[in-house]
């Protein structure tokens, strides 16, 4: 059985990618786990508190600014919560190629 930590080691550990125009991109730490789990969740995306494993919520928008500042494309929805909140569900958006890790 695969422990949380175990989890995030993998999560977190480095990729690199080529973006649509065939830019090379390097992701660690928790870039690129944020990158996997939105690659992982699709269409669907992922809100912040949806982010898995705990702790990657509270920074959540900070991660995401961070790739999409290396120009991985990924949209924000806006959806509101049983209590009226307004929260954002983040979409991967781009055709990445997986270069190594």
């Amino acid at each position: 059985m695969e422990t949380i930590q175990g989890r995030l080691r993998l999560l977190k550990s480095p990729l690199r990618v080529l973006l649509d125009g065939g830019e090379e991109i390097h992701l660690t730490g928790m870039e690129a786990c944020t990158y996997r789990l939105l690659d992982e969740c699709k269409e669907r995306g992922l809100t912040q508190g949806e982010a898995n494993p705990p702790g990657l919520a509270f920074r959540w928008p900070v991660y995401i600014s961070g790739l999409r500042g290396k120009g991985i494309g990924i949209e924000t929805l806006w959806e509101r919560t049983p209590s009226g909140a307004r929260i954002g569900r983040y979409i991967l958006r781009c055709n990445l190629k997986f270069v190594s890790v």
